[in-house]
Order: structure tokens, then C-alpha cells, then sequence
């Protein structure tokens, strides 16, 4: 049985269609993902992926020594994808902690000590109890972390991200204070300073 070309010609239309509806809805669904125009974004939209900074001031205590450590946190947004109807915007931080004296070890690795959620070395237990440290709500936790038990405070909305923005690190829950109960560590937010754009 011979085919017209014409029939040829309107299979290949059809067949166009169903993979360009199908890949719409693919790349327009799933976590970080959502189909829009560009058009259709006004100010207050793209106001949501200004860049935000950070800054908390501890005042850190260890085996009756006191100094005041510098957490960093700054935070991009990158908007990727296809054309003008769908992109993924990817929620990107970086982090540095630094002691304003130079009497502890440096401290790349110990950004973790500062989150309580997420892929952090060890596991917190979240217990109902909740108050307010300059004005952020937060809750109460406690780890085993090798020979001594801590309890912290943490707020769950800091660090911050914007909605529909797929975050790529794994640290959440900012601690804002913390001890631990022999009394040899204590760790206590003295400012936070947040600023966007």
C-alpha cells in the first residue's frame, strides 16, 4: 500500500506535536521547575532573585575562653533554561566562618557546626519547644556529638530562599544559640545583618 506524500507530511505535524506538548510538560514539571513567560513577570517578580547577603556575629565560648566568630552567607540566584517559557532557577550559597582573633583553628570545615537540618555530620532531635532570638522564631534541639550532649536554637527560615527556587546545598536551620551541658562550649548570635541586592 503506497502512501501519499501529503499523509507523510501530516504524520510528521502530528508526530511534532505530540513530542513539543510532551516536552513542555516534562521540562515544565518537578522539583525547581515551573513553565511561565517572561512576559507575564513584573518588578516584584524579579525582585525574588536578587542576590542576598548574611552576616551573623557569634560570641563563641570554649573552655572559658571567649571570641566572636563571622558567619558569611551569600547567596545567588541563577535562572537557566529554555526560550521564554521555562527555567529553573537555582538557589546557590556560599559560606565562609572566620574568628576575629586568630586563637582557634581555622575553620573551613566547621560551617556545619552551624545548621541543624539538612546533610549535617550528625543528627539533631527537634523537640516542640520554640522562642524568639531577635526576632526569629526558633526551636529547640539536642545532639549526642561524641562525649557530650548539645542543646541549640535554631530558625528554620534562615538561611533564606525564595519559592519555586531549588536549593543546591544541603545546610538549613541556622543555629542562633547553643551549649553544651557540661557548660565547656556555649555559642550565642550577638547581630544578624541581612541585605538584598
Amino acid at each position: 500500500m503506497k502512501c501519499k506524500i501529503s499523509h507523510i507530511g501530516l504524520i510528521v505535524v502530528a508526530v511534532a506535536m505530540v513530542a513539543t506538548a510532551v516536552q513542555l510538560f516534562v521540562l515544565g514539571n518537578g522539583q525547581g521547575h515551573y513553565l511561565t513567560s517572561r512576559e507575564r513577570l513584573n518588578a516584584t517578580e524579579l525582585q525574588r532573585w536578587e542576590d542576598e547577603h548574611l552576616a551573623v556575629i557569634y560570641e563563641r565560648t570554649f573552655r572559658g575562653e571567649s571570641d566572636l566568630v563571622h558567619l558569611q552567607i551569600d547567596t545567588t540566584f541563577h535562572q537557566i533554561g529554555k526560550a521564554a517559557y521555562k527555567y529553573e532557577v537555582l538557589c546557590k550559597r556560599e559560606y565562609t566562618l572566620r574568628s576575629f582573633d586568630d586563637g582557634y583553628e581555622p575553620m573551613d570545615d566547621a560551617v556545619a557546626a552551624c545548621f541543624a537540618e539538612g546533610e549535617v555530620s550528625h543528627e539533631w532531635s527537634v523537640t516542640d519547644q520554640r522562642r524568639q532570638i531577635l526576632g526569629y522564631d526558633c526551636r529547640r534541639a539536642e545532639a549526642r556529638i561524641g562525649e557530650q550532649t548539645y542543646e541549640a536554637w535554631y530558625a528554620s527560615g534562615l538561611p533564606y530562599s525564595r519559592p519555586r527556587a531549588r536549593i543546591t546545598d544541603k545546610w538549613q536551620g541556622l543555629i542562633l544559640e547553643a551549649e553544651s551541658l557540661s557548660g565547656d562550649f556555649a555559642l550565642k548570635v550577638k547581630y544578624i545583618d541581612e541585605k538584598i541586592g
